[in-house]
């Protein structure tokens, strides 16, 4: 239906960026069936990605609507369910990070927020996908391996806004698909790893210790002082959603003080580690780990 590969991709291109709403629908709609075609034919290429990567990012570009902006992440997001394997899946994703990276200093203040819920909106799609496969092992290898090299560590080729923003909803999402603990401890060493190579910078490394660590101890504060009380704004999106992750944090705490106690971590990021592993240490214990002035007087 293509002979023209090549010229088929760079059409694509312009009608996914054109201004005319309609012609952008029409184009997607190929595009789904594109790629299952190529999927099939076993001919799609990370070069194929690249190209087509420019036409989605446009697409999105020139969406204003913000219900439409949603529905049009959603559909773009199904474009995962177009391969034939998870490989060409996971090279998607890695494709689609990279071109949003590095397209990142031209977004105006006024399109931030569509890119970023597009953004979580792929993840979402990945993560359901290792879901409906039980988080297989292999699968989430296959998935995780581009999110890991470019995302969550500190080397990756992705700006580090966009992975503090990952972080930010990490948790959320993964955690509407109901991970067990073994999954939970596996989704939380990826971030352990980062942080026991040390080479995040400030802004990072206080993302991850913000987004990752202290939103799993605001969670457990706001359950151990009782779902009575409305939970402070501090606590985050994983406590809102209601939803405790499933973690052995006594391991966790053990972790964090054996990467706080390497000699290449410098004095600042150590008190910040020895802090929480102090904090998941009491909740692993049952104990508030940020206790109230009110409970200070009491225990008096």
């Amino acid at each position: 239906m293509y002979p023209d590969d090549d010229q088929t991709e760079v059409v694509f291109v312009h009608k996914l960026s054109s201004g005319e709403p309609n012609a952008r629908a029409k184009a997607l709609k190929l595009l789904h069936q594109f790629i299952k075609e190529r999927s099939q034919q076993k001919t799609l290429t990370k070069e194929t990605f690249n190209r087509l990567s420019k036409g989605i990012h446009y697409a999105m570009w020139m969406q204003d609507k913000p219900l439409l902006q949603e529905e049009l992440a959603d559909n773009m997001a199904g474009i995962l369910d177009d391969f034939e394997t998870h490989e060409e899946g996971s090279l998607f994703v890695e494709v689609f990070l990279n071109a949003l990276s590095k397209e990142w200093h031209l977004v105006d203040r006024w399109r931030l927020d569509k890119f970023l819920m597009f953004m979580r909106r792929i993840i979402k799609k990945v993560f359901g996908i290792m879901a409906r496969h039980d988080f297989d092992p292999k699968i989430v290898d296959i998935f995780m391996k581009p999110l890991n090299n470019d995302v969550i560590s500190a080397n990756g080729n992705i700006v580090d806004s966009l992975k503090s923003h990952f972080a930010s909803f990490y948790w959320t999402e993964l955690n509407k698909f109901e991970p067990n603990k073994t999954i939970s401890h596996r989704f939380l060493d990826y971030y352990l790893d980062t942080l026991r190579e040390n080479r995040a910078k400030d802004f990072y490394f206080k993302s991850i210790c913000t987004e990752i660590f202290e939103t799993l101890i605001n969670e457990a504060v706001y359950r151990i002082r009782g779902e009575e009380e409305e939970p402070d704004t501090v606590i985050g999106e994983a406590i809102k959603s209601n939803a405790l992750v499933p973690l052995d944090f006594d391991a966790v705490a053990e972790s964090l003080f054996e990467i706080g106690a390497q000699p290449t971590i410098n004095r600042k990021r150590r008190k910040i580690l020895y802090d929480l592993s102090k904090q998941f240490k009491a909740i692993s214990q049952g104990k508030d780990p940020k206790p109230r002035p009110e409970d200070m007087e009491d225990s008096c």
